[in-house]
């Protein structure tokens, strides 16, 4: 199969840097989780959004820039801990130095947006989340093996209508 952008690596970078600044582990900054075991308390949700915004020039996916969306959630059974990560973790990916660290994985911090709590209140709450979204500018490594005009020659110089 082919594959136009590895999303597996940019979400695996992104885990690895949030890793970094928490001192948390892989099973507590984990992709996402819907069933099965939860992690115990702090853990970290990064959960690519899969939506796709390209330039509005890019016309063939062939090195494509695009922007897309990653969502951020600490979860916490200790409101001011879950803040307190969600908080640091947002400051220091805006840091120019984490920013050059991360373009050296092709990936550029854009924006970092909504920083606010995602707690779902219920009757008896017992876990709290606070989180955002990173707004990233990425790029497609893909070549296509469809022939593209790239020049155009013509002997007399001149473009024929």
């Amino acid at each position: 199969m082919i594959r136009t952008f590895d999303w597996d690596g940019m979400v695996k970078t992104i885990r690895e840097r949030i890793m970094d600044i928490t001192g948390l582990d892989g099973l507590h900054v984990i992709e996402e989780y819907q069933s099965g075991k939860k992690p115990s308390f702090p853990f970290i949700v990064v959960n690519p959004k899969g939506n796709v915004i390209r330039d509005w020039w890019a016309h063939s996916p062939n090195h494509e820039p695009f922007e897309t969306y990653v969502s951020v959630t600490v979860h916490s059974n200790l409101k001011m801990q879950a803040l307190h990560i969600s908080d640091d973790i947002q400051a220091i990916l805006r840091d120019p130095e984490v920013h050059y660290e991360l373009s050296q994985d092709g990936i550029t911090v854009v924006d970092v947006l909504d920083p606010s709590s995602r707690t779902v209140l219920i009757t008896v709450s017992s876990e709290y989340e606070y989180g955002f979204d990173l707004q990233l500018r990425l790029q497609r490594n893909f070549d296509s093996e469809l022939p593209t005009f790239d020049d155009y020659n013509n002997p007399n110089g001149q473009v024929n209508k």
